[in-house]
């Protein structure tokens, strides 16, 4: 498939939290890095203790060319700006661990992956990744994020978009994600990850799953404890462009799926139009166990609302399905606030083909 992607111009002026235009190459503050195709260059250690001799609020200015990263993934220091002009490569991760205050923008692109890990304050814009060998980006245990504008490509097995686990304050704005596994996926504990999540925001993007989920809720989770706590998620204005799944644990393309003793609360879909897709549900709503993923059953899922969402037909869409696992892990409050199919609305849970099975209350 061919994909053009028309956005602003980068001479645009600042727009609230937006980055805005091009660093200023002759600026005392800008490390400008230049390379070629014929003669690459490496980010290395070299090149971040330059940055790191610079004074905060340093900003390196990658050019057109290819860039390698030494040892795979490197390690940006904080209070650092990273621009990538139009025509900029890098191959390998760019990696935010114990970090803060970091942005990385332009009109380049990634080869490989984005990794955020107990950091804080940190803005990803306009980028391209190709084929990430996991996640596009892995958010874990970090706060105050904001991923604009970025569009990725996926082909490996595992291969999801923008998973977070235990995050907080997380906005996703203006994105297109073809990935080969889950687009969106949000989470509790996993790995070295703990805690909580909360306050995400994902608006105005586009999702398109090859398999597995488009948008994803709940499967992971301390379980070894008291499981964790994922709320106040709000889904709003998505373009939900294909779901193509037959593995029956893995169907939904709005799907909330609580396990690992997880509690999944205040979750809005508002404005989300699913194309016709070749297999799958339109949702999922279950605690449920998953013998592959989950040593133990998720605990609860309370006050979802699907509000203004319009699907279209297709021939391989299965019942969509609201379940609890137990009477004491069940779902309590699911509201469906206008559902359109091809653009008529539904009147019905029978007409929307949605059903209700046990532990499921209102």
């Amino acid at each position: 498939n061919l994909h053009l992607f028309a956005g602003a111009l980068e001479e645009w002026p600042s727009e609230g939290e937006r980055l805005g235009k091009a660093p200023d190459k002759n600026d005392p503050n800008v490390l400008v890095l230049r390379g070629s195709l014929e003669s690459p260059c490496f980010l290395d250690d070299a090149v971040s203790r330059k940055l790191e001799a610079m004074p905060e609020g340093r900003i390196l200015y990658v050019e057109p060319g290819m860039y390698y990263v030494g040892e795979v993934m490197w390690h940006l220091p904080s209070h650092t700006g990273i621009y990538l002009e139009g025509g900029a490569v890098i191959r390998g991760g760019l990696v935010c661990d114990h970090r803060e205050d970091i942005r990385i923008w332009g009109r380049g692109m990634i080869y490989q992956g984005h990794l955020e890990r107990f950091s804080r304050n940190i803005t990803a814009e306009g980028l391209m990744f190709v084929n990430p060998p996991h996640y596009t980006v892995y958010a874990g245990d970090s706060q105050d994020i904001i991923l604009r504008g970025i569009k990725s490509f996926s082909c490996e097995g595992w291969s999801d978009g923008l998973d977070m686990m235990s995050c907080q304050r997380v906005l996703v704005e203006d994105c297109f994600l073809r990935t080969s596994d889950d687009c969106i996926a949000i989470y509790g504990s996993r790995w070295d990850n703990r805690g909580d999540s909360r306050d995400i925001t994902v608006r105005r993007t586009a999702v398109w799953a090859d398999v597995a989920h488009p948008l994803m809720i709940g499967t992971h989770g301390d379980h070894e404890n008291e499981g964790d706590v994922i709320e106040h998620i709000l889904y709003e204005d998505v373009d939900i462009l294909e779901h193509h799944e037959f593995q029956s644990g893995y169907l939904g393309a709005m799907a909330i799926n609580a396990g690992d003793k997880n509690t999944v609360r205040h979750v809005t879909y508002r404005n989300i139009r699913v194309e016709a897709f070749e297999h799958g549900k339109l949702l999922d709503v279950q605690v449920k166990y998953n013998p592959d993923y989950n040593p133990a059953p998720g605990r609860r899922i309370e006050d979802i609302v699907f509000e203004n969402i319009h699907g279209q037909s297709g021939t391989g869409e299965e019942p969509s399905v609201i379940a609890g696992y137990s009477q004491e892990y069940g779902v309590d409050g699911v509201i469906i606030a206008g559902l359109y199919r091809d653009g008529k609305k539904v009147q019905s849970l029978e007409e929307a083909n949605i059903r209700v099975g046990k532990y499921a209350r209102q």
